[in-house]
């Protein structure tokens, strides 16, 4: 066995670098087990068999994706630091009763999410129905009155179909 995939107890202990170091030779490279690694005791992790390893991943190695209708998570570096941005749409699964229980579930916390949804699909929308009335040449009447607008819509209509 090599002296890197040797258990850690084994190890000099000059030869060892970071606690994350130390866990990524221990998790042969695997990612997952890596980062899990970390997070137990290192002579804990040493001792795992591969049935271990492979059950550990099975039981916690899909927490992180889910099935959902959109699952976008980015890093982000803004100066110095990096942060993450995470959108998760999709089917609720859980019981009512539980999302209650957890205070999950907020009337005034429900509204706003519904207005926020509203005003990010309403901005593009009129933004896009601003450039189709630009695009077919129809003009929208000063005064604001709704005969007018009608009166000038079907003429602009019949210009554009040739009837005019």
């Amino acid at each position: 066995m090599s002296a890197q995939l040797r258990p850690l107890a084994k190890q000099p202990v000059h030869s060892l670098r970071s606690r994350a170091h130390r866990a990524w030779l221990l998790a042969e490279g695997d990612h997952f087990l890596a980062q899990y690694f970390q997070r137990i005791d290192l002579k804990v992790a040493a001792t795992f068999t591969p049935e271990q390893r492979t059950a550990l991943k099975q039981m916690f190695g899909d927490l992180n994706k889910g099935n959902h209708l959109v699952d976008f998570r980015h890093s982000l570096p803004i100066g110095r630091k990096r942060f993450y941005l995470v959108v998760l749409f999709g089917h609720e699964r859980r019981e009512l009763d539980r999302l209650r229980a957890e205070g999950v579930v907020s009337r005034s916390t429900t509204i706003f999410i519904y207005l926020l949804t509203l005003l990010i699909l309403a901005v593009p929308l009129v933004g896009l129905f601003y450039m189709l009335k630009t695009a077919a040449g129809i003009e929208l009447p000063v005064d604001g009155s709704a005969a007018g607008f009608l009166d000038g819509l079907r003429a602009q209509i019949a210009t554009l179909f040739g009837g005019g």
